[in-house]
């Protein structure tokens, strides 16, 4: 497969609006957006202009269903940047278009691990491509042959002499002096900050709209056959004694976590579960993604240990046994979380645990379906990016929030300062305990009040500047002023 030069993925009639001129304005909306902090929804037009670039001349009806699905999750990637433009969000927007960019240029997903390695490689390279481009300009000017001038060599000089310039400026003040004389220009450090957040959104655009498959990268050896070694250290009766031992370890293990942890023996919440939980949930994790890599090692594609059908059942067996172990670590985290509330750490870690035993049952899939190590590789990558993917439009703060209010309904314990560290998505959440007044405490309405005007003030003062309004947070101050089940502060 050639790869498609730049030129040829975007024509030459949109050399200029598409390849440079829309770019830099998108850059420079960029830089703009960050004035204030991290950026609001407006930044959602940036990924959408680069998504426009992308599309624009393509021949849609040759494309494969594999291009349209890509693209329908870059389009949901905007999105949920429009929805809340957190890091996260912003990174797998960035990651779906360079994936869509690559299979413009005729690439396929069908290997993802390549991909993804295509794509690192590539945001990398971009800034020395564009240098060693420039530096190319220059010797065939120096050599007398006819050149066409390419505006991005120009980029460049220009940024590093009115990035050096400024600096001076900041660092000597005849110095500014002097350009204000000259050039009337005046040292502000909010936009030499635009600027450098500016020239690294040039830099990364440039290297979504050249991406191109980087083919250095070898990843054959992930599906070869078993090394020399394998036949010896992982003979058929090595991997079969071991795993009869890790059966029996695991059985005793599971047998206390059916006797202590799901039997009720714990007693009443509080420090039985805490000791329990915190003894050994995320140990278990540990556990369990180590026996998952002794699963994968001692089953290597072509060994004489895959092929034996003592090994594979007694590996059917060991995975069922790290289900049910997985299991019990969820089992102690829930009941932590009963006892003591939820964190957005508690909740990651549980959402954490999902994907670990969507990975075991990719292993028994890669085992018994005859897979290679690669397809494994690639199976576990797409799952993560996935989950990923649909966790930005999940509102996590406000899971946490409302989840903690009915625990401390129920209970009677509130961490309202946690509740607020979470940010305005807390509020609904927090106004529905003032409305509880039967339930709060009377000394803890005053300080929830407090938490409540704090996060309505910085909220609305980040609403009201353009760069960092948010969709979520106007769906936030729409939802609180229907919500009838709690009074304004004004009423109380």
């Amino acid at each position: 497969m050639t790869d498609v030069p730049a030129a040829e993925v975007l024509p030459r009639s949109h050399s200029v609006a598409l390849r440079f001129a829309m770019p830099a304005a998108l850059a420079g909306l960029t830089g703009i957006a960050w004035q204030a902090g991290l950026p609001g929804s407006v930044i959602a037009a940036v990924p959408a202009g680069l998504l426009l670039l992308i599309c624009t001349p393509l021949d849609w009806p040759r494309r494969s269903a594999s291009f349209k699905l890509m693209l329908l999750l870059a389009v949901g990637a905007v999105l949920a940047i429009a929805l809340e433009p957190g890091p996260l969000n912003l990174a797998i927007g960035w990651c779906c278009l360079a994936l869509l960019m690559l299979m413009a240029r005729g690439d396929s997903l069908a290997n993802p691990l390549q991909a993804v390695l295509s794509m690192a490689g590539r945001a990398v390279l971009s800034p020395i491509s564009g240098t060693e481009a420039a530096r190319q300009a220059c010797r065939t000017a120096r050599a007398g042959l006819p050149t066409r001038f390419d505006s991005r060599t120009a980029i460049v000089p220009l940024l590093s002499v009115m990035a050096f310039t400024l600096l001076f400026m900041s660092a000597n003040q005849a110095f500014s002096d002097i350009m204000v004389q000259l050039f009337d220009i005046r040292f502000d450090p909010l936009w030499l900050w635009t600027l450098l957040v500016s020239l690294l959104a040039l830099l990364s655009f440039h290297a979504i709209l050249a991406m191109q498959a980087l083919r250095s990268f070898d990843t054959t050896r992930i599906e070869a056959n078993a090394p020399s070694w394998h036949d010896t250290l992982f003979a058929p009766g090595a991997v079969i004694a071991t795993l009869a031992a890790l059966n029996g370890v695991f059985l005793l293990q599971n047998v206390l976590d059916a006797q202590y942890l799901w039997s009720g023996m714990l007693g009443t919440p509080g420090n039985g579960y805490a000791a329990y939980a915190q003894q050994g949930a995320f140990t278990l994790i540990a556990t369990v993604l180590l026996a998952a890599g002794l699963i994968i090692i001692s089953l290597w594609p072509g060994s004489r240990s895959e092929a034996s059908p003592a090994v594979r059942l007694l590996v059917l067996l060991w995975i069922l046994q790290n289900g049910f172990l997985l299991a019990s670590s969820a089992a102690r985290l829930s009941f932590y979380i009963d006892a003591y509330g939820l964190t957005l750490w508690r909740l990651a870690s549980l959402i954490w645990m999902g994907l670990v035993a969507c990975g075991l049952v990719l292993v028994a899939l890669r085992i018994f379906l005859g897979r290679s190590n690669l397809w494994l590789v690639n199976a576990n990558l797409a799952a993560g990016f996935l989950l990923l993917w649909a966790s930005g439009f999940v509102d996590f703060a406000g899971v946490v929030a409302n989840h903690n209010a009915a625990w401390g309904m129920r209970t009677n314990h509130y961490d309202t300062s946690y509740m607020a560290s979470l940010g305005p998505s807390a509020l609904p959440a927090l106004r529905k305990l003032t409305a509880m007044r039967t339930v709060v405490l009377p000394e803890n309405l005053d300080i929830i009040d407090i938490r409540i005007s704090h996060l309505e003030y910085q909220e609305r003062r980040r609403q009201a500047d353009w760069r960092s309004w948010t969709l979520r947070g106007e769906l936030i101050r729409r939802a609180l002023a229907t919500d009838t089940t709690a009074q304004p502060l004004s009423a109380r």
